[in-house]
Parts: structure tokens; sequence; C-alpha cells
């Protein structure tokens, strides 16, 4: 090309120069970073090739050591300024473990010469899909998991589909016996289609009916019905995916069509049980989650090798820990090595790379590894929102507050009306003081359910900062009233008394916590009441108590507002460092 030829690429309403490295949005440039334009001309150049991870490592930062956590967050920021979406990926796939491909059409063009265009067909718009709970049609009780197992099975065959962005279980969880009709409930969760079906269990068959409803215009798109024996119940779940992807006109790459083929549990007892057990903890009780250890338990008791398992088991030992039922010290290390068996079992189970990510973060503190881990789970399940409010909170966590709300953001596209994500999405704002914003975040969790405990709860702790005192008391009373007076309930509220002066009834809540000590509770929880009361002595004690048994909350005490008149204390500076704050 001689020096007053120029090479242009255009895709959509971009224009990539790349003899003046600059990319232009509607002949307008585009603010980026130096790495992040070489990663888009990269992709661009090769436009419908997948590029392997080495090889765009290689090719961004020559003779350079860089983690693909780097490459990720490049990816993350080009998605960004291209436009993108959750689920709605015009530009950059990602195919999982492997890496990425420009998929939009591009023309290349010469200035200079008599133009020439190579082009790509464009890649087809991503659908948006929610499987129902499955109706069960028999009485007996034992069947009431049994609607939300199979609707389970078939969100997690079809998430690996790259072209389907499929709605959480805990998504659907709502409508399992709800009299809402399926347009109501697509309309909710702002997806394309939805997916329902009923089961009559009869002896040893099933007969499952099952259609596949477009949102907008009501009209089924594909309906049939199945029999088979109930032992044989993964093939029903192979069928109905199958049927979907048909109904869809989906062209499966081999890797999707092998993971689709893939049986994540073999065996029919094994399976029924794992479904009791995400049955029990999507109740997200403690009587759930050590129900369902039980149940994951006695899978691996059958099928030894049975990943998914270990992750539930892993998952469920780290709510315990999470919501206080039990030490950390006690349940974060069963939680992390049944992570790191399930990733011996399979490396390429996105919950279980997830969930030892959280280990990392919340118990080891260590951030380097964990953040390694959310991009790696993120990496391997592109739409998995839950991993995106998890990665939101390690950012928050460590003061990189925009960065957290980008993939709030995302985790929101994802799951519209999860509240744990829409609540979520207010730390950031809060823990960087911007109490308005947070208190705006959390207005719109309300507005999905009224009902939802942490959300009244940090309402009123974004209360209390503002001083507005008598706020903040009506909306402990409201968590205490959904959630009981749980440690964390406990400590916002002496904290407020505290704060405003009655320091008797703060007290009084210590006194309260103490008792809960002999069980257990989080230190911290009395760390921060002792901390409104403005006794630093007793403050840092139960910090240092928090520390040796590990506390999840000290990840956040680096940004905590509750903690800002210990923050000139040398022994709490000294805190931060050992928890590598």
């Amino acid at each position: 090309m001689s020096n007053r030829q120029k090479l242009y690429f255009e895709f959509g309403p971009f224009q990539l120069d790349s003899s003046e490295r600059v990319l232009l949005r509607n002949g307008e440039p585009v603010a980026m970073t130096q790495k992040a334009f070489e990663t888009l001309l990269v992709l661009v150049q090769n436009s419908g090739r997948l590029l392997q991870k080495d090889e765009m490592l290689d090719t961004i930062w020559p003779n350079t050591f860089v983690e693909e956590c780097t490459l990720f967050q490049n990816i993350f920021a080009l998605r960004k300024v291209l436009g993108e979406t959750a689920g709605k990926h015009r530009y950059i796939e990602t195919v999982p473990r492997r890496g990425y491909r420009f998929i939009a059409r591009v023309s290349q063009t010469v200035v200079g010469e008599s133009n020439r265009t190579e082009a790509l067909e464009p890649a087809p718009d991503l659908k948006s899909i929610a499987v129902l709970p499955f109706q069960s049609l028999n009485s007996d009780k034992e069947d009431q998991y049994f609607g939300i197992g199979m609707a389970d099975a078939l969100i997690t065959k079809l998430s690996n589909i790259r072209k389907v962005v499929v709605r959480p279980t805990s998504a659907v969880l709502k409508y399992n016996g709800d009299e809402h009709s399926r347009i109501t409930a697509g309309k909710d969760m702002k997806v394309d289609l939805v997916l329902e079906g009923r089961i009559l269990r009869s002896a040893d068959k099933v007969r499952v009916t099952a259609q596949l409803v477009d949102v907008v215009t009501g009209a089924p798109l594909w309906a049939d019905k199945f029999d088979e024996y109930f032992t044989d119940i993964f093939a029903l779940h192979d069928k109905i995916s199958e049927r979907v992807t048909d109904a869809l006109t989906i062209q499966l790459t081999n890797d999707e069509r092998e993971r689709l083929a893939k049986p994540q549990i073999r065996n029919s007892e094994a399976h029924q049980l794992y479904l009791k057990g995400r049955y029990q903890w999507n109740r997200w009780t403690e009587e759930g989650f050590l129900k369902s250890i039980e149940c994951f338990h006695k899978v691996i008791e059958i099928d030894p090798n049975c990943a998914i398992a270990y992750a539930g088991l892993s998952d469920a030992y780290s709510a315990l820990a999470y919501h206080g039922y039990v030490s950390p010290i006690e349940a974060m290390p069963k939680s992390k090595a049944s992570a790191r068996r399930a990733l011996q079992i399979d490396n390429s189970l996105a919950e279980a790379s997830f969930s030892l990510a959280s280990c990392f973060f919340l118990y080891d503190w260590d951030w380097l590894a964990a953040e390694k881990e959310f991009c790696r789970a993120i990496d391997l399940s592109p739409a998995y929102a839950i991993v995106y409010q998890g990665y939101g909170l390690f950012l928050t966590a460590m003061g990189r507050f925009d960065k957290a709300q980008e993939f709030f953001n995302r985790a929101i596209e994802l799951d519209p009306v999860s509240l744990l994500i829409n609540t979520s999405a207010g730390f950031h704002y809060y823990y960087s003081r911007r109490y308005d914003e947070a208190l705006n975040q959390w207005q719109k969790s309300l507005e999905i359910s009224n009902s939802f405990g942490l959300t009244h709860l940090v309402i009123g702790n974004a209360y209390v900062q503002k001083q507005m005192y008598d706020s903040a008391g009506a909306e402990y009373q409201k968590a205490a009233e959904l959630l009981g007076r749980t440690p964390d309930v406990l400590s916002a509220t002496g904290y407020l008394y505290a704060v405003r002066g009655q320091r008797e009834e703060a007290r009084e809540i210590v006194r309260e916590l103490r008792e809960l000590h002999s069980r257990y509770v989080a230190d911290v929880a009395i760390a921060i009441v002792y901390a409104g009361l403005g006794e630093s002595d007793s403050a840092l004690e139960w910090l240092e108590k928090g520390y040796e048994t590990r506390s999840n909350k000290l990840v956040y005490l680096n940004v905590n507002p509750v903690f800002d008149g210990l923050r000139a204390d040398t022994r709490f500076k000294a805190l931060l460092k050992r928890v590598s704050l």
C-alpha cells in the first residue's frame, strides 16, 4: 500500500482508520485506550475467524507476560465502546475457553484505489428466553421440586448455546405455581420467548407437554408432547432442548452440540437428589442450605465424579458462611475444596469457577486470584448474570467503583428482575458515599418487589449516612419483619441507636449480639455498633476477632463509611494492611 493510500474497515456506524489509528462513530472520534484499539484492530482484521486467546495475547502484547484477565478487560471495554449490551453481542462473540470472533459484517476500503469490499454475513440477533417452572399435574408434594428441576435442567442446557440468552433459574422461581400468564412473565423478564410446560407422572412413566411462545405476538413457535420412562429423564431434557434450537433455526457449533449432548448427571436417582438439592438451596434459608448439602452429598455418594453436585455443595457452604449461619472458618474451606474438586472433574464448569472466585474473594482475601477466577467464569459463561454481580461486588470492595457499575449494569441486563442483583447494584454508590444515587437504584428494587428484606436494610443504611434517622428506623423495622433479628439487622439498628445518641439502646443491641455469639455471629456486626458509639478500642477489638474468624464483612473494610471514624487509628491501618487492602 502506497503512502497516499489509507485502509479503512467499516461496520455498522463505525469506521476504523488503521493508518491514523482512530475509531469513528458516524464520523466522530471515539475515545478508547491504545490497547483497546489494538485489540479491536486485530479482531476486525480477522473478522469471521476465531482468534485463540494465546494468539491475541502474543499479537497485542508481544514478548510480554500478560494475564488472560487483561485481555478480558479489553474486550469488556470494547463492548462498552461499541454499545453492546448483555445478550446482544452484534460485534464480538465470546467462544468459551477458546477465544473471540468479530461477527459483524465488515467492509474493507482502500482510499486511493478503486474501493474494494470484503464482507461477512451479519450475525443473527440473539434471542432471549425464559424457561418457566413446569407445572406438575400430580398432587404428590414430592413433585413440588420436579417442575423447577425440569426448568433448571433446560436452563443449564440452553445456556450452552451462544446465540441464546437464557434467564437464570433465580429469575423464574417467582413464577412457580403463579397464576400470571406466560406473556406477563415474559414481559416482566424482558425476554423474546417463553418456554413453558406441564408434567404428568404415572407409575414409571412421565408425560411432558411443552411449548415455546413469542412474547410479543403470543403465538406458539413450537409445541409438542413427550413420553418417557422416568428413569430416562435425561433423554427428555435432550429432546426438548433440541426441539427449541430447531424452532429457533440455530446452527450449533460442534462444541455446543457436545455440551448439549453431555449430561451433567448420568444416574436417575442422583439426578432427582440433585434437583431436590437445588430446590432447597433456592429457598435461601438456613434450613434450605443444610438440606441442600445433605442432598448434594447423597448425589456424590452415587456418582463421585458429578462436578455439578460439588459446585452446588460449594455454593451451599459459602451461603451458610455469608449469611452468618456458621463460622467462615468452618464452612469456607469446605466450599473451596468442593469448588476445586468440581473443576478437577470438569474444568469448563462456570458455576464452579465462580464459586472458587468467591472463596478467593470472601475468605482467602487473595484479590489477584479472585479477579482472575471471576474473569474466567465470565469467559466460560458470558450470559451468567450472577458472576457479573459477584465481580461487581469484588470491584466495589477494591474501590474501583466506576468499573463495578459497568458489571452491575451487565448483570441487570441479563437478569432484570433479580432482587439480589438490583439491590447489589446500589452498593458501589453507597460505598462511594453517593447516597442519593444508591437510594435511586434501591427504589428500582422496591418497584420489583417490596418484600425483599435486604433492600430495606441497605436503604436504612443510606438514610443513616444522610442523618435521616426516623426514615432509617422505619426501614430497619421492615427489614426485621422480613428477615428476622439477624446479626446484620441488629448491627445496623444498634449503629443507628448509637449515632443518634441512644447509647443504652445501642448497648442492649450489643448484649443481644453477644448472646447470639455463643452460636455464631459475625464479629464485625458488634464492631459496627461500637464504631457508632465512638468506642474505638472496643470496635477494633471486635474487628480483630473478625480477622481471626475470617469474616467476609472485612472485604469492605476500606470502603465502609461506618468505619470512617477509625481510619486515622494506626491499629486500623495495620488491620487494613493485614487484609491486603
